[in-house]
């Protein structure tokens, strides 16, 4: 059986100084929560938003297909292999910073796209700054970016009502 040829962007990936890691011919079986699926001829750990900006202006160029996940919560990933790149969000997408809005007594909280929002510390770290009501998370499974995508809700409440 003859080796199949490697794309010229895998080549430019693997020369690029990244911090982010880079895998190749990865199971996707340990990125979701019902532990299925097949290969990805790439994964990539990315760990900032400088790094996740050069990878989408790459995929862009040389229009690779790709898909995003976060924790693969309610994910079914087809046993058949990946032919592209899975970004997954790690390093500094995993972010909660509490913040305060110039000028106003109102409080935030400024949360990474890859945060668990099922984490009772996400909860907690919104009660204390004083921002009730998003105790229904608690339980939810994924991150914070999922939930947003999906306006993610429990016991008659949703995330929507809490964004800015």
């Amino acid at each position: 059986m003859p080796k199949a040829k490697t794309p010229q962007w895998l080549k430019i990936l693997r020369e690029v100084n990244l911090k982010s890691r880079l895998r190749e011919k990865t199971s996707l079986k340990r990125f979701n929560t019902w532990r299925i699926g097949g290969n990805a001829d790439c994964l990539i750990d990315v760990v900032s938003i400088l790094e996740l900006r050069y990878l989408i202006t790459l995929i862009s160029k040389h229009n690779i297909p790709w898909f995003l996940i976060g924790k693969g919560s309610n994910l079914l990933i087809s046993d058949k292999n990946w032919t592209g790149i899975i970004l997954h969000l790690s390093g500094d997408f995993k972010n909660l910073t509490p913040s305060e809005k110039i000028n106003s007594s109102t409080k935030n909280i400024e949360v990474s796209a890859g945060a668990a929002l099922a984490d009772v510390t996400f909860v907690q770290r919104c009660f204390n700054l004083g921002l009730g009501g998003m105790e229904f998370l608690i339980g939810i499974p994924g991150t914070i970016g999922g939930a947003v995508s999906m306006n993610a809700g429990a016991h008659g409440a949703e995330i929507s009502k809490f964004l800015k």
